[in-house]
């Protein structure tokens, strides 16, 4: 079973190459592995499920066709917690919240984006609990 994880791309429109990365890397993975996990911070800010410009359009054409091919699950990040249900639509990605239980391979796993993690920020905590 071919499972890949990435997290922490930042897409965004200032750096082009990244974003081309990205659609090429989906496209070489297209129906060769089993399923991607990506754990949060896929765009460097996400201001809303309604968002228009051509380079957000792109990146989720992208996730669109691969996702029609490979099962593509995406996790909130601390840059890009307005993720929503325009967002799984328009890439065909299924939302996970965070922690997720995984089952693979014969073992649990716990996936987390990993910003609930940095307790001893009180101030970054009461923020991400709003």
């Amino acid at each position: 079973m071919a499972i890949h994880f990435i997290s922490d791309l930042h897409l965004h429109p200032g750096e082009p190459w990244l974003g081309q990365l990205f659609t090429r890397t989906l496209a070489s993975w297209c129906g060769q592995i089993d399923a991607l996990y990506i754990l949060g911070d896929l765009f460097e800010y996400w201001v809303g499920d309604d968002d228009s410009e051509p380079f957000v359009q792109d990146m989720l054409a992208a996730m669109q066709a691969f996702s029609a091919r490979t099962p593509l699950y995406v996790m909130r990040g601390n840059r890009d917690f307005l993720l929503g249900a325009g967002f799984e639509a328009a890439s065909g990605a299924t939302l996970l919240d965070e922690p997720h239980l995984l089952q693979a391979c014969g073992q649990p796993y716990v996936l987390v984006h990993g910003d609930g993690q940095c307790t001893d920020d009180a101030a970054y905590q009461q923020f991400r609990a709003m």
